[in-house]
């Protein structure tokens, strides 16, 4: 296999993937929670069950992935917690951390880029991603998703490095907005407005 170099200058948001995709607009339009009970039945069956065996045999002869130290989330199956992870792949960073995190569901924050594709976006949205908002109307709507999920005992994936940097194996810069969900959920004014404009300034 040959070997490729690639050059970087900013750690914070230089962006190695060649998918070229116009985002979507996210704002106070955009159906965080749906209320469909056929669109939100279809979500499950197709996030943790149709789609298991596929991800599973993804994982296994693509990247030959084992889990290690799962006993670690036993503890936590009757409630909901966050997943911090390194975001270096384009389509296996949507499921990796929930074969490991099986049978709790996962859901991931994402960028719009990721469903704006025609044709795959709502399948993304599906399998359980949570765009990042457009605007400060919208945050309050993303944050009451955040907050349910949690809720629910399911767990939730953030990628705070944002930026795709292929097979990177190292920690990278990234910034501590990331960081705010957890601390801030256990806050009972976690949807105050005053918590809302903080937010979305360090999200901008």
């Amino acid at each position: 296999m040959e070997r490729k170099t690639i050059y970087y200058q900013d750690e914070l948001n230089d962006e190695f993937s060649t998918k070229k995709i116009i985002p979507r607009k996210i704002d106070e339009t955009y159906p965080y929670l749906r209320k469909n009970p056929i669109w939100n039945m279809m979500s499950y069956l197709l996030q943790n069950v149709l789609s298991m065996p596929i991800k599973v045999g993804y994982a296994k002869i693509k990247f030959h992935i084992q889990y290690i130290g799962k006993e670690k989330l036993k503890p936590y199956r009757n409630q909901g917690y966050f997943i911090y992870a390194n975001h270096t792949q384009i389509f296996a960073d949507t499921f990796i951390p929930s074969i490991g995190n099986y049978p709790k569901r996962n859901f991931f924050i994402v960028n719009p880029e990721n469903i704006s594709m025609k044709g795959s976006g709502t399948i993304i949205e599906m399998l359980g991603a949570i765009p990042v908002p457009g605007n400060k109307t919208a945050m309050k709507h993303f944050l009451e998703a955040i907050e349910k999920r949690i809720l629910e005992k399911s767990s939730i994936t953030i990628y705070p490095e944002a930026h795709i940097w292929p097979y990177y194996t190292k920690i990278r810069p990234f910034k501590d907005v990331s960081f705010q969900y957890p601390i801030t959920l256990r806050n009972t004014n976690f949807l105050h407005d005053k918590y809302l404009s903080s937010i979305w300034k360090k999200e901008r």
